[in-house]
């Protein structure tokens, strides 16, 4: 990512923070941090809800039409826990009421770092090539 990318990423943030509560807030700027610095990034946590059986939801968020809905369980078996009790750390809020508030905070952290493209990238498996000689 380069320095225009986390600035640009920095001051939407801000603007989308501006929107929710303080304790959303807080939680959608920790959010956006540790999925920016997750292996992969974004379509690391694409990969890693896909693996848990989570990933059709997960491009829900990014792509034209419905987006479909989690709910706080879905958020705890694809994010895991100790993600969630780092976030809780971060942000000041109770490990109980994280998973609740990502339900909302979560989508819009997808929303944010990631086009389209990227999440059908990152959850349409790579094109075989075979080569015969």
């Amino acid at each position: 990512m380069t320095l225009e990318n986390i600035k640009s990423t920095t001051a939407t943030t801000a603007g989308i923070a501006d929107k929710v509560n303080t304790d959303n807030a807080k939680l959608l700027q920790e959010t956006t941090t540790l999925v920016q610095n997750l292996p992969g990034g974004f379509s690391g946590l694409v990969k890693q809800f896909r693996d848990k059986g989570l990933g059709s939801v997960a491009s829900s968020w990014t792509t034209k039409g419905i987006t479909q809905s989690i709910t706080a369980d879905q958020i705890i078996q694809g994010f895991g826990s100790d993600r969630i009790s780092t976030l809780a750390t971060a942000s000041g809020i109770d490990v109980k009421l994280v998973p609740g508030m990502l339900v909302t905070v979560l989508p819009k952290v997808v929303q944010l770092l990631a086009p389209a493209e990227k999440v059908v990238e990152a959850v349409a498996p790579a094109p075989k090539v075979v080569v015969t000689s």
